[in-house]
């Protein structure tokens, strides 16, 4: 392990990679549609600013009207983006959503910086910026730094209390158990899953230091964590256990699931998925060459562990804690076949592991190799390093260039020989994204003042927010085809109607198609 510097400093070309990956988000931000979480969540979260549930009253008001599954959802990052909002002022709808897509990218930023620093505790600049740029440059990953206010968010302080846990290990001390109680807190207001990091807390902790003073950090920890939970989830405060034991039990049950899913071509129920439902999304969604580091990385800590289990047991270093971190929610998944659909988005927050792992398979492909760069110059040692980087970062680059801002809809090989294959294998544009420029391109068409659309889903509906006050208002949204002047889809489902006449416009994506726009009522 390279021995990290006593000061801190940001070096040239990681300060201007930081600067790119911002000015890049500067630049898109504008692009992306409306998902279909994206509205409920807002609603969230200005329940809770607007104080909407102020007593025991109010919350079984909402229980009855709503049942219990709203109360599985951690309200942070919704709390603070609603009191953005609010204190803003925004004039238009619009302006709303565009503010709380860019306020999500600021937290993948800030996801990406703390890996970044993550991963130097473990390696040195090279790779560990290497490893930045591979959590930058996962196609699908990027799409959801701007509309996935629930993921991103908590795999962002997944990686900070880590990073916090790693600090504790090293040097117990009692400003770093506040820390990391506090990091803690925010974890699980974000999302419940947060609990495991008190798990990994827990066990570590004890493997490590094995004395009383531990035991008493440890139990101060979990106190501190307890209290400060309705600091930042305040319905806790109205009923602690009946919220908090609603949000464990719902945590793998939830009732707003969609009736099916797609899975290497079969239709399945969210109910009853099989076991490997996440693994298969986590192949066909990562980029094949950050896949086969990880498997060399694998096998690096697995030899390591064969000949040092001991020590590893022992004293549980970083590299550890990056095995639970992995490991662990993946087993839950497997063994426990909780309700998951659209993908494996659920398990994001152990993506950076993932891509720890795999620096660590590049780490040893390079210093395996030094026996036959030995003899070169330094100018060809640098020149095989660029090309090595290149060949594994460049075609995720290209196809989120290409497919802008359709970079969710990436698929490897693993999925098919192309789009058009993986579309018949798995859900496609399942988040409702490409309703906004098909709503944009049927406004350019057909100039009519009112225009009547059945739209298959709700992100038809909620893409019309969009639009340009004018724009929208030119849409009548009606409940039947038969109303209707056209219709558009998305192709959520295999069974969502499908008109044999009148295509006016397709959105393609490679060979793929990803919606239509038809028209239903001859002009």
């Amino acid at each position: 392990m390279p021995a990290l510097p006593s000061r801190f400093r940001i070096r040239p070309h990681v300060a201007l990679f930081f600067a790119a990956l911002i000015a890049v988000g500067v630049a898109v931000f504008r692009d992306y549609g409306i998902a279909w979480d994206e509205v409920p969540t807002r609603e969230f979260g200005w329940m809770y600013v607007a104080h909407q549930v102020p007593d025991i009253f109010a919350l079984d008001a909402l229980r009855a009207a709503k049942g219990f599954a709203w109360e599985r959802h951690g309200p942070l990052f919704e709390i603070g983006l609603a009191t953005m909002e609010r204190i803003a002022a925004f004039s238009d709808i619009r302006t709303v959503f565009l503010a709380r897509h860019f306020a999500t990218f600021l937290v993948f930023v800030l996801a990406v910086a703390l890996f970044y620093a993550w991963c130097r505790r473990r390696f040195g600049v090279g790779l560990s910026l290497f490893a930045a740029a591979t959590l930058v440059l996962t196609p699908t990953l990027f799409a959801h730094a701007f509309f996935n206010a629930k993921d991103i968010p908590f795999m962002a302080l997944f990686i900070a209390t880590m990073y916090s846990l790693c600090a504790l290990l090293d040097r117990p001390t009692w400003g770093r158990t506040i820390a990391l109680a506090v990091l803690t807190s925010m974890l699980v207001s974000t999302r419940v899953l947060g609990l495991l990091a008190v798990g990994f807390t827990v066990v570590l902790s004890l493997m490590r230091h094995r004395n009383p003073s531990m035991v008493i950090r440890l139990a101060a920890y979990i106190v501190l964590v307890a209290v400060l939970l309705p600091v930042f989830w305040p319905v806790l405060r109205i009923d602690y256990g009946g919220v908090f034991s609603q949000a464990v039990l719902n945590a793998s049950s939830n009732t707003l699931s969609p009736r099916s899913v797609l899975l290497w071509g079969a239709e399945l129920s969210p109910r009853k998925l099989p076991w490997y439902y996440v693994p298969s999304w986590m192949l066909v969604t990562i980029p094949v060459p950050y896949l086969l580091l990880f498997s060399v990385g694998v096998v690096v800590m697995l030899r390591r562990f064969a000949s040092g289990w001991r020590t590893w047991l022992r004293a549980p270093d970083q590299d550890v804690v990056v095995a639970c971190w992995f490991a662990a929610p993946l087993l839950m998944t497997i063994v426990l076949r909780p309700v998951v659909y659209d993908g494996w988005r659920h398990m994001f927050f152990v993506y950076p592991a993932l891509l720890y792992v795999g620096a660590l398979g590049a780490e040893w492909i390079w210093a395996w190799s030094d026996r036959w760069r030995a003899g070169l110059s330094v100018r060809a040692r640098a020149a095989i390093a660029t090309a090595a980087v290149s060949a594994c970062l460049l075609p995720s680059a290209n196809f989120m260039a290409t497919s802008h801002p359709f970079e969710h809809l990436y698929f490897n090989r693993f999925a098919g020989a192309d789009l058009a294959t993986a579309r018949t294998r798995f859900d496609f544009d399942f988040w409702g994204l490409s309703y906004r420029p098909m709503l944009e391109q049927l406004l350019t068409l057909d100039p009519a003042p009112k225009l009547k659309v059945r739209v298959e889903n709700f992100p038809g509906v909620a893409n019309s927010l969009m639009l340009a006050p004018n724009d929208r208002s030119r849409l009548q949204f009606v409940r039947s085809i038969s109303e209707a002047d056209y219709y558009i889809t998305n192709f959520r489902f295999r069974d969502d109607p499908k008109p044999r006449t009148g295509e006016l416009y397709s959105l393609r994506l490679g060979t793929a198609v990803v919606a239509t726009l038809y028209r239903v009522r001859k002009p």
